[in-house]
């Protein structure tokens, strides 16, 4: 099988950050990339329901104009990113993510559950051998009469916790191939994006805001 010209973003727990190395590649030969999934996706400058500015910890997109809106379609496999002030198609980015083959969103390893999240500044881990860049989520309390955010490194009600933005690599009959580095990049697009969102939530700085979906 050819090798896509796009890359892979990953949507994954801090466990995976942490055990993975140059000379070991993520392997998803199970589920393979979708393809053209974010074709006539524009995203959301506001926050889509059930998960309204009103009812938002942290007031939605509406309350914080210099934010990142991103909106992740887990059936298709499409994230897209704008920031919140952005009227046209400047300062967006598109990724089809990596799927798996965990369907259970509250096993580790399964899919982002459903949620508003705030979305973390930029972080990295460098070692002898290797940069890695991701970003932090925190998925919104379940309970409604909880008007928070469960912390970086916190369990929620179903048990997920480190979860997190990163790029990845993909398998294609478990070989392996490494992400696009040209222009293309859409994780580097992304990073783009979202190192341009600014907002303060409880004296803490974060880049913006996720919404998971089922479409």
């Amino acid at each position: 099988m050819a090798e896509l010209s796009y890359s892979v973003l990953f949507v994954c727990t801090l466990a995976l950050v942490l055990t993975i190395n140059a000379s070991t590649p993520v392997d998803t030969c199970d589920e393979e990339l979708p393809v053209n999934c974010c074709n006539g996706t524009n995203g959301l400058v506001t926050a889509p329901y059930p998960w309204l500015d009103s009812q938002s910890p942290a007031g939605g997109p509406d309350a914080n104009p210099d934010a990142v809106v991103c909106v992740l379609n887990r059936t298709s496999h499409c994230l897209v990113c704008r920031l919140n002030q952005t009227a046209g198609l400047t300062n967006i980015s598109t990724c089809c993510t990596a799927g798996t083959n965990v369907t259970n969103d509250t096993m580790f390893g399964g899919p982002l559950p459903l949620n508003e999240y705030l979305i973390g500044e930029l972080r990295n881990l460098t070692t002898e051998d290797m940069y890695y860049d991701w970003y932090d989520l925190y998925p919104r309390h379940e309970d409604n009469n909880t008007i928070s955010y469960y912390h970086y490194t916190e369990r929620t009600a179903t048990g997920r916790s480190g979860l997190n933005f990163h790029l990845g690599q993909r398998s294609s009959g478990c070989e392996t191939y490494n992400p696009a580095t040209d222009e293309n990049d859409c994780w580097a697009q992304t990073m783009a994006v979202l190192d341009l969102g600014n907002m303060t939530y409880n004296d803490a700085n974060y880049s913006g805001f996720l919404y998971v979906l089922d479409e």
